[in-house]
């Protein structure tokens, strides 16, 4: 389920392989990566356990190869966001005559702090 600050666990399935590629032949393997968004509110262990619990369930040949590459995270509102948004302000009034072409992509920074994170898209 979700939260007020986060939307419910999403399964989101980005390739699918299976089979020779002829269309007489039932394929014996099925292989597909998928990536699980999920909020605090659960960890990575219990992602694992929830999902390898329903494929044992179904009595399936399976196997899982894992990568964690992102944990979720929550910041409050305090004194972290309040610098972000202070240096926000101050950079786009420092660079408020820079223009840019249509394509140019969104600056990303990542600031970590213990237990806190803040991401600052300009």
């Amino acid at each position: 389920g979700g939260s007020a600050d986060f939307p419910p666990t999403r399964f989101q399935v980005s390739n699918v392989r299976s089979g020779t590629g002829a269309v007489n032949v039932v394929p014996g393997v099925l292989e597909a990566d998928f990536n699980l968004r999920y909020s605090p509110a659960l960890t990575h262990e219990e992602i694992v356990e929830r999902v390898e619990s329903a494929l044992a369930r179904r009595g399936l040949d399976w196997e899982v190869a894992w990568q964690h590459s992102a944990a979720p995270f929550l910041t409050r509102e305090g004194t972290l966001v309040e610098a972000a948004k202070a240096a926000v302000r101050e950079a786009a009034l420092a660079h408020a005559n820079v223009r840019r072409s249509v394509g140019d992509r969104a600056v990303r920074k990542v600031v970590v702090v213990p237990n806190r994170i803040v991401n600052v898209v300009l």
